[in-house]
């Protein structure tokens, strides 16, 4: 299936789980349908969201991301997506806009503006509002069906600092745009951790 990924168990067995994405760009591995398959021990959720430390790696977060709803959004042709980038490089402007919001006891937050991502490609892969999964992904991702983009996706400020590329096959790659990748496969221990292995 063009949607999923290839995860491995610790005894080699292969898992599909789905890919996801919500609006904001950050990405969701869900592997629901193994739940309570008998390799793990007990676990409650195989919904993953990517996020990153603060030493720039790439970790997997089992959060609680249940879907509020979907969302249709009209993916672009690939081939736009370079088109867009140089736009957006000839016209870059200082509109960075703030917006002041109130924490529970009533003091002014300042916040950066949220900007939601551009999907390109034609691949069938579910972008959803979800719960807690209103913050912009510090990455852009780019999935690959071998050697062939076939989906990607691009911060709608050309904010992000990181690039993901996912292979349906289970390699992935991460790192900083502007530096080096680092080539990673994906693991779930019987804890139910989704692991990304140094390759």
């Amino acid at each position: 299936m063009m949607d999923t990924i290839i995860v491995l168990t610790v005894d080699d067995q292969k898992f599909n789980f789905t890919i996801c994405f919500d609006e904001y760009g950050n990405l969701y591995l869900d592997g629901s349908n193994y739940i309570n398959n008998e390799y793990f021990d007990i676990v409650h959720s195989l919904i993953f969201q990517l996020n990153v430390d603060r030493d720039n790696n790439p970790y997997f977060d089992p959060g609680n991301y249940e879907i509020i709803s979907d969302i249709i959004i009209n993916k672009l042709p690939l081939d736009k997506q370079e088109e867009d980038k140089k736009e957006h490089d000839e016209n870059e402007q200082d509109n960075h806009e703030f917006i002041i919001e109130l924490d529970s006891d009533g003091n002014e937050i300042l916040c950066d503006d949220n900007p939601k991502f551009t999907f390109y490609g034609n691949l069938d892969i579910k972008i959803t509002d979800r719960e807690n999964g209103d913050v912009a992904a510090l990455y852009d991702t780019e999935i690959y069906h071998n050697t062939v983009c076939i989906m990607s996706t691009a911060s709608g400020d050309n904010s992000s600092i990181y690039k993901l590329k996912l292979n349906l096959n289970g390699d992935v790659y991460f790192g900083c745009i502007c530096d080096n990748e680092y080539r990673y496969k994906l693991s779930i221990n019987k804890l139910g951790e989704l692991l990304f292995i140094s390759v």
